[in-house]
């Protein structure tokens, strides 16, 4: 009985003295993971956006793109009112890899502002549109420099288009002496975004844009079907701008062999989207895109050369995560945003934008003075008649044929006001 009770007691000791190394292992282990995490950190593993910018480290989190189904919140001068599904180019998105000690020193590389001159740099801009966008001479300017190499040619034919006099292949590729033929290329392009905005003037950048066709459709879809106020247009819109746009793709995009980075949608000159800048630290400030799909909620015949039903573009600019007003030089400095005036000045440029002209809505709609013509009864357009009442220009918005007469009349009154500029510069596909 005493052998047993000693034999127990062994037993019951041996258990405890198991489960005391058992734990003492697991936090070792702990220990020795949690110091691997930190070792590793720098290689990648920074969690959030704000972190990285804190520890100067440039990171690759996986990427993000738009809830399809998410309303966008639009803002008083903001084109985008309508929920779009996110679009990827044709080529699949690669998931990121852990980013190597060349990619780390590549972006090292890049020359950053400091919080003072981001600040001075954003305030230039702003007042130097403050009172309008000035002259359309700078963008022929810039066109005359961007077709100088093309050749001369009487007969320009398909699909080169006859620009400045000069013979060139259309957006987003580039002559083929051996095919010759234009051949599709992710480089440098340039053509025409449209904007529809009120009277007030601020950069292009952190902003959405469209072509000509996503510009009717969303003109057609929200602002003058709704008239809430009277004698203003939805968003106080007043009038379509056109810019000359040169875009490239970033470092970023370009690795991923894409053109464009998903849309994202801005408001009051925020991205709207959750996690924007994890979006920036995978894509770079790419130029955003996202083609129009005619479906239920798209009931409009308005088309693009490129791009069916057109198409929709985000341009990020300084500090996109944060509101007009509450921007600051260190946001700005971190995340310095795409826009640039000459592409080459810096790794980080991916696009410019150069005033084309503009066209008022009253204008285009044979229209004196919108207050007093709507003030007597009369209505823009009404999407359950499909017709407006004292004008028949936003009539049937699912025939081809007005819907063309629509794009039409944009377009050759551009070309009367501005002939020195081309009438149309298609965009590429998206």
């Amino acid at each position: 009985m005493a052998e047993s009770k000693s034999s127990t007691r062994e037993s019951c000791s041996q258990r405890v003295l198991s489960a005391v190394v058992f734990v003492l292992l697991v936090l070792v282990l702990a220990a020795v993971l949690q110091t691997y995490r930190r070792l590793t950190r720098g290689h990648g593993e920074v969690v959030t956006a704000s972190e990285a910018v804190q520890v100067g480290l440039h990171t690759t989190p996986r990427p993000l793109e738009p809830d399809p189904y998410q309303p966008y919140t639009v803002a008083s001068d903001e084109p985008l009112a309508v929920p779009l599904r996110s679009h990827r180019s044709h080529e699949e998105h690669k998931e990121p890899s852990e980013p190597s000690a060349k990619e780390h020193a590549k972006h090292a590389r890049i020359p950053r502002m400091s919080a003072e001159d981001a600040l001075k740099a954003e305030r230039e801009a702003r007042e130097n549109v403050k009172f309008g966008y000035g002259s359309v001479m700078k963008a022929y300017s810039k066109l005359k420099h961007l077709v100088a190499k093309d050749p001369h040619l009487k007969d320009c034919k398909s699909p080169r288009l006859k620009v400045l006099g000069k013979c060139t292949c259309p957006a987003g590729s580039k002559w083929d002496p051996d095919e010759e033929t234009c051949l599709a290329d992710a480089g440098q392009t340039f053509f025409y975004m449209y904007r529809a905005q009120s009277d007030h003037n601020y950069p292009m950048s952190n902003v959405d844009m469209a072509d000509l066709a996503g510009l009717m459709y969303y003109l057609h879809h929200e602002i003058v079907k709704t008239n809430a106020t009277p004698g203003v247009r939805m968003n106080g819109i007043t009038r379509i701008l056109r810019w000359l746009v040169t875009v490239r793709p970033s470092q970023e995009v370009e690795e991923q062999d894409l053109k464009f980075m998903p849309f994202v949608a801005f408001d009051l000159g925020r991205c709207s989207v959750p996690g924007c800048n994890r979006l920036w630290d995978h894509y770079g400030f790419a130029v955003g895109c996202q083609r129009l799909a005619r479906g239920k909620d798209l009931k409009y015949s308005y088309t693009s050369p490129n791009n069916p039903f057109g198409v929709w573009y985000s341009l990020p600019g300084p500090c996109p995560a944060l509101r007009v007003g509450e921007k600051d030089g260190e946001c700005m400095a971190a995340y310095s945003g795409g826009m640039c005036e000459d592409l080459s000045q810096s790794p980080r440029c991916t696009y410019s934008a150069d005033f084309a002209g503009e066209l008022f809505l009253d204008e285009i709609e044979g229209l004196e003075d919108f207050g007093k013509w709507q003030s007597k009864g009369n209505r823009e357009y009404d999407p359950t008649t499909d017709k407006g009442t004292g004008t028949s220009f936003w009539n049937f918005r699912e025939s081809s044929a007005w819907c063309d007469r629509r794009l039409a009349r944009v377009q050759s009154l551009f070309k009367k006001r501005y002939p020195l500029l081309p009438d149309d510069l298609p965009a590429p596909v998206c």
